[in-house]
């Protein structure tokens, strides 16, 4: 007598949209759930608007209807339209840029002029991404973080900070545990800066 074999289906992570619909259901679900507040805000030293833990006022609560919600996503669509373009232009320039092998060939040639010169090239970048960050939208450089990924690394630099200036400020750690050393370099260093504005 013959068994059929019986494989056993090991756990398949579920599709993106599927993922992010639960995620709309359940942030729909805590606003019936969940009491409604907030609180109350004041300007610091440095006119910052910070939160006072202290001060909650209780408010009337409005959940959302849960009917709404294709409503509410064509509306988030329509809201961060010149974000979802940037983001879909930029990956599909960059998609184009590696399949073609263009992308390589650049980072190839840019650490074969900078790789004695790292001192001058991380300065000169700096400045050209702050002259163009104070002109242009920010936005326009997500693609771009990848490529420094692929360049730093070319040149013999790391690829990760575990902390930054911040932690060194707060006493989370020394400057030397903060900075990352140069492979090729010991003297040269980098400190990475904070990822979110920090009231410093």
């Amino acid at each position: 007598m013959e068994h059929a074999d019986k494989t056993r289906k090991g756990f398949r992570m579920p599709h993106t949209f599927v993922i992010i619909f639960t995620i709309i259901l359940i942030a729909i679900a805590f606003t019936w759930l969940i009491p409604a507040g907030e609180y109350a805000r004041f300007e610091n030293a440095q006119g910052i608007k910070v939160i006072d833990p202290s001060q909650f006022n209780s408010l009337e609560r409005t959940p959302v209807n849960p009917l709404l919600i294709t409503q509410y996503i064509v509306n988030a669509f329509i809201k961060n339209a010149d974000l979802i373009m940037v983001i879909l232009f930029s990956g599909g320039a960059f998609h184009m840029l590696t399949k073609t092998g263009a992308l390589q060939a650049v980072i190839a040639k840019l650490a074969r002029r900078f790789s004695g010169h790292i001192g001058i090239f991380i300065p000169l970048l700096s400045l050209v991404f702050a002259l163009i960050c104070t002109t242009q939208a920010v936005n326009m450089f997500i693609a771009f973080a990848p490529v420094m990924v692929m360049l730093s690394l070319a040149l013999g630099l790391s690829d990760s900070a575990a902390m930054d200036f911040s932690d060194v400020l707060d006493g989370r750690c020394t400057l030397a545990e903060a900075t990352v050393p140069h492979r090729k370099y010991p003297k040269l260093s980098l400190l990475a800066a904070p990822l979110a504005p920090r009231d410093f």
